[in-house]
């Protein structure tokens, strides 16, 4: 998988220090909570800051490869872009642009999700891996 230095980088810090790229995992060594709510259903996750605590709210409603790429894509903002808070959108259109802290998140989750399932994705094209996670093709542009 191919990403971005700045990307690749933030990728190997979070595994030096974690030893795992589970969101899960990287949430507890950041300390951060994870919650889930119904808070969909065009909204997959979000976070929020209270009290110096950083809090992930997931939908409760997420499918398998989301429940791993949403919390990701919401820790790259905790660690990356202090203050600002944009929930992660369930849809999105091709034609409508996304901000560049929203793709680095992408980016981020897509390439940690990659990491995960190295061994399965081996030689798979980014869209015969977006079918391997029955995610929409959106996602090819994130790998």
């Amino acid at each position: 998988m191919a990403c971005s230095e700045k990307i690749f980088n933030l990728i190997k810090s979070v595994y030096n220090k974690v030893g795992s790229l589970d969101p899960i995992e990287i949430a507890k060594a950041y300390k951060y909570n994870i919650i889930y709510r119904p808070i969909g259903p065009t909204t997959l996750g979000t976070r929020i800051q209270s009290c110096r605590k950083t809090t992930i709210i997931l939908d409760n409603n997420l499918q398998e490869a989301e429940q791993i790429l949403v919390p990701l894509h919401e820790i790259k903002h905790c660690l990356m872009d202090k203050g600002v808070g944009t929930p992660f959108l369930r849809r999105y259109s091709t034609f409508v642009p996304i901000s560049k802290r929203e793709a680095e998140a992408n980016e981020f989750a897509m390439n940690c999700l990659a990491c995960l399932y190295s061994y399965d994705l081996e030689n798979l094209t980014k869209y015969q891996i977006c079918d391997y996670f029955n995610l929409d093709y959106y996602w090819s542009n994130f790998i």
